[in-house]
């Protein structure tokens, strides 16, 4: 499993409270930035280069810049923090994890 190196240095660009609306999908983009996601509360869903995922309340995701996300199907009102950043990816050494808890 990959995830975002601990021993090199974090970018920090921006970051703000989400909060989707009943039926609202996620945007539809290839974003330049990594992007960590801290779910609270409902269900975000979306694909990533065509890999689906659901992010429920207690869970965080991180989206690699260059990728290609889709919502696909419509989210269940989901109220997240996203952190839009810049890290270097690794699956060797001290790493965090794309996903967990």
């Amino acid at each position: 499993m990959k995830g975002i190196d601990l021993n090199s240095p974090i970018q920090y660009k921006h970051s703000s409270m989400r909060y989707f609306e009943e039926g609202e999908h996620h945007v539809n983009r290839v974003c330049d930035l990594d992007v960590l996601l801290l779910v609270f509360d409902g269900l975000l869903r979306f694909s990533e280069d065509g890999i689906e995922y659901e992010i429920g309340p207690g869970e965080y995701h991180i989206q690699k810049h260059g990728s290609r996300q889709l919502g696909t199907y419509a989210s269940d009102m989901p109220k997240y923090l996203y952190i839009h950043f810049l890290g270097q990816w690794a699956d060797t050494g001290s790493f965090l994890p794309f996903r967990g808890t």
